[in-house]
């Protein structure tokens, strides 16, 4: 019965009722790593759901660790691609699971509007270097994106975390001693504009 009442909840035409039931999921879900049954198929249904907020909340609870469901990460990549609120596309770059079919949508993300998305998009891409690193034009494709990305994203100032970010994506990606990036490194470890930025250039 708990489920069968959880999916009309998830069907609500009440935007609120809706986020709350993904909530419901997203706890069950953070206790045990998987979600009630029967509402995986809702729950891809509802990435390109109308309300901002309830597409924020399923992106979270597909992103828990541990939950593998195919066709929702596949949904999440196509509304990666046109997702209008930063919010959403913050938590949907968090949930992402490392699949070559998703890098060329996070590469786009670094030139996003938002320095919050723009810095998500940098840190998913060092999360998925592993999946990037073996196709070498893929690769070198990425790593010239983030070079571009760190010189040209406003003044260094207004962006420390933004950079950090990408020269954490460059360590991850690099291949020693082939990698024509210890320039870049002594430079960014130079101006030193943040902590973060200092340690990824001393790895």
């Amino acid at each position: 019965q708990r489920p069968d009442a959880l999916v009309r909840v998830l069907t609500s035409s009440d935007a609120a009722l809706r986020a709350a039931g993904v909530r419901l999921i997203l706890a069950e879900a953070g206790n045990t790593g998987r979600v009630p049954v029967g509402t995986h198929p809702r729950l891809s249904e509802m990435i390109s759901d109308s309300s901002a907020e309830v597409r924020a909340e399923v992106a979270r609870t597909v992103g828990i660790q541990g939950i593998n469901y195919g066709p929702a990460q596949e949904t999440l990549i196509v509304q990666l691609a046109q997702e209008p609120n930063p919010t959403v596309r913050v938590a949907i770059l968090k949930a992402l699971e490392a699949r070559r079919a998703a890098v060329a949508v996070i590469q786009r993300l670094l030139n996003d509007p938002s320095l919050l998305v723009a810095t998500a998009a940098a840190e998913t891409l060092g999360r998925v270097s592993h999946v990037i690193k073996p196709d070498a034009a893929l690769r070198g494709d990425v790593i010239g994106d983030l070079r571009k990305a760190i010189d040209g994203r406003g003044k260094p100032q207004d962006a420390a975390e933004f950079r950090a970010a990408c020269l954490e994506a460059l360590v991850l990606l690099a291949v020693r001693p082939d990698d024509a990036l210890a320039p870049l490194f002594f430079n960014l470890l130079d101006a030193a504009e943040n902590e973060r930025i200092v340690r990824a250039a001393l790895r």
